[in-house]
């Protein structure tokens, strides 16, 4: 099953990303598409705008966007995020298999740039 240029991962997707054996850029923050679509919008353009950069040659990342409440375990234990979380709150994490890192600083087009970057040149 292939996955979009862009996902929400959910608990049922989790393991679909997992699956594709590639590294998985996730966009952690509040989802509520009813009383922010704005801003869940916000988060999906800027991921698919570096998502867009990433998405060819040998070394091919997923990105995802994920709702802190589901994924607060994960975050707390595998990335090290152990943040006060807030309704703003963003937080970006990188599996590659057994490996995870976290962006350190403020979520925007440019520090995740960067941080896709970083990864990928080792």
């Amino acid at each position: 099953r292939s996955v979009p240029l862009v996902g929400e991962m959910t608990l049922q997707s989790e393991k679909v990303y997992r699956n594709t054996r590639l590294p998985v850029c996730t966009v952690f923050t509040q989802i509520d598409r009813l009383k922010n679509p704005k801003g869940y919008q916000y988060i999906l353009n800027r991921v698919r705008k570096v998502a867009l950069l990433h998405k060819s040659g040998n070394s091919k990342i997923n990105f995802n966007v994920a709702d802190t409440a589901t994924f607060r375990k994960d975050m707390d234990e595998k990335f090290d995020m152990d943040e006060a979380y807030g309704p703003k709150t963003i937080l970006v994490g990188l599996r590659d298999g057994t490996k995870y890192f976290k962006m350190e600083g403020d979520f925007s087009l440019e520090a995740l740039t960067n941080f896709v970057g970083d990864f990928r040149a080792g």
